[in-house]
C-alpha cells in the first residue's frame, strides 16, 4: 500500500490489505448468495406445459387406472411369496430327514425286522413327493402374479405414440420459453452488478486519494469479482457467441483505454521534459524518488542514471535525459568527524567549513553530518505517501 522507507508503514500497509480482502470476502458471500437466489424469483418452466393437455391427461389417467389395478395384486404377491418360503423350507426338511433316515437304515440293515422297513421307505417317499408338489403349486402361484405385475408395470411405463408427438411439437415453445427465462434472470443479474461496477469505476476514478482507500478498495476488489466471476458464467450462450463477442467488447475498450493511458503518460513524460527542473522536483514523491534512485533510475524520467564509467570519470549529477540534479553536495557546516570537501585554512576571517560531503539532492539531512539539506527545507520535493490514499503537496501547495 505505501512506498515509502519506513517498516511501520508498511506493516499498517500490510494490515489495509487485510481489511479490504476481508472486507471483499463479506461483500462477494453476500452477493453470491444473492445472485444464487435470483432464479427462484420466476419458477422454472417444463415440457408438459406447452403439450396438448387433452392428450396428456388422457395418459395420466391410463397411468392411474394402472395404478389402481397395481394395488390388489401387491398384497397376494406378498402372501404367495411366503406360502412359497414355507413350503419350500417345509420340503428341504422333509429331504434332509429322509437323508438321516437312510443313513439310519443302512446302518441296521442286517437287523432281523430291516425288510420289514420298506413301507416306512415308501411312506416317506411319497410325503416328500406332495411337499415337492405343493412347493411347485406355490412357485407357480408366484410366477402368475409377478408376470400379472410386470405386465402391468410395463404398461404404465409404456408413452403412446400419441403423447411423444404432442411433446415432441410442445418442445420447441418450451426451449423458447426456456431462453425467455434464462434472459431475464441475466437482465436482473446484469441490473444488479451493473451499478455495483459502475459505483467502483467511480470510486476508483474519483476516491482512490480518500482516507477511506482502504474500504474503497475492498468494495471495488467485490464489484469485480461479481461481475466478471459471478455474472459472466450466467451470460446466454447461443452457441458461444454472446460469450466471444463480449470478450472482444472487453478486450477492445481494454486495449482503447490501455493505449488512451499509455499516450497520455508519454505525453506527460515529454511536457516534465520541457518544464524547469525545479517545476519537476515540485511534483516528485521524496520517497519514491529515493526508491527509484537505489534503483539505478532517474525519478523524473525513469531512465537509467549515467555511470562514471559512461560518463569518462566525471562526476554525475545530474539525468543526462532530463536534467534533473540528482546528487549534490552537503552545503552544511562541518561538524567534528566530517571529512572537509576542502581545507580552506585556520586563518582569522577565513569562511567556515563545509560537510561538502556528495550525497542524493532527495535526502532530507545529510549522512554524513546530519544536517538538514535543501530538500529537507521544503525545496520544492512533494512529500507523502505514493499509494495509501494521501496526495502528496509540492512545497508550492499543488497536489501531485
Amino acid at each position: 500500500m505505501f512506498k515509502s522507507l519506513k517498516a511501520p508503514d508498511k506493516l499498517f500497509g500490510a494490515a489495509m490489505w487485510v481489511v479490504s480482502l476481508a472486507f471483499a470476502g463479506f461483500l462477494i458471500g453476500l452477493g453470491g448468495k444473492l445472485i444464487a437466489d435470483l432464479p427462484q424469483v420466476e419458477a422454472a418452466a417444463t415440457l408438459e406445459q406447452f403439450a396438448n393437455p387433452a392428450q396428456l391427461q388422457a395418459w395420466r389417467d391410463d397411468i392411474r387406472a394402472t395404478e389402481q389395478r397395481l394395488a390388489p395384486l401387491r398384497k397376494p404377491l406378498e402372501d404367495a411369496q411366503a406360502e412359497l418360503a414355507r413350503r419350500s423350507t417345509a420340503h428341504q426338511a422333509a429331504l434332509e430327514a429322509q437323508q438321516a433316515w437312510l443313513a439310519t437304515r443302512r446302518a441296521t440293515a442286517s437287523n432281523p425286522g430291516a425288510a420289514a422297513q420298506d413301507t416306512e421307505l415308501l411312506r416317506r417317499n411319497a410325503e416328500i413327493e406332495a411337499l415337492a408338489a405343493q412347493r411347485r403349486q406355490a412357485q407357480l402361484a408366484v410366477e402368475q402374479l409377478a408376470e400379472q405385475r410386470r405386465l402391468l408395470l410395463q404398461h404404465s411405463a409404456a408413452q403412446p405414440p400419441a403423447v411423444d408427438q404432442a411433446l415432441a411439437q410442445a418442445r420447441p415453445a418450451f426451449e423458447q420459453a426456456q431462453r425467455r427465462r434464462e434472459l431475464k434472470v441475466f437482465g436482473a443479474r446484469l441490473a444488479l452488478t451493473l451499478p455495483i461496477l459502475a459505483v467502483a469505476v467511480w470510486l476508483f476514478v474519483k476516491r482512490r486519494r480518500s482516507p477511506h482507500w482502504p474500504l474503497l478498495r475492498g468494495y471495488i476488489v467485490f464489484a469485480l469479482f461479481a461481475f466478471f466471476v459471478e455474472l459472466v458464467p450466467y451470460l446466454p450462450s447461443y452457441g458461444g457467441y454472446v460469450r466471444y463477442l463480449v470478450g472482444i467488447v472487453l478486450c477492445v475498450a481494454g486495449g482503447h483505454y490501455g493505449i488512451r493511458w499509455m499516450q497520455a503518460y508519454l505525453a506527460r513524460r515529454r511536457d516534465d521534459e520541457q518544464r524547469s527542473e525545479r517545476e519537476r522536483r515540485a511534483t516528485l514523491n521524496r520517497d519514491a524518488a529515493v526508491q527509484r534512485m537505489a534503483a539505478g533510475l532517474c525519478p523524473g524520467c525513469e531512465r537509467p542514471i549515467l555511470s562514471p564509467a559512461g560518463a569518462a570519470g566525471a562526476e554525475v549529477n545530474h539525468c543526462v535525459y532530463c536534467g534533473l540534479r540528482l546528487f549534490d553536495h552537503c552545503a552544511q557546516p562541518a561538524t567534528d568527524g566530517a571529512p572537509p570537501a576542502a581545507q580552506d585554512g585556520a586563518t582569522a576571517g577565513a569562511p567556515p567549513r563545509r560537510c561538502g560531503v556528495r550525497k542524493n539532492a532527495f535526502f532530507l539531512h545529510c549522512p554524513t553530518c546530519g544536517g538538514a539539506t535543501a530538500a529537507g527545507n521544503g525545496a520544492g520535493i512533494a512529500d507523502g505517501v505514493a499509494d495509501g490514499g494521501a496526495v502528496g503537496i509540492s512545497a508550492a501547495g499543488s497536489p501531485r
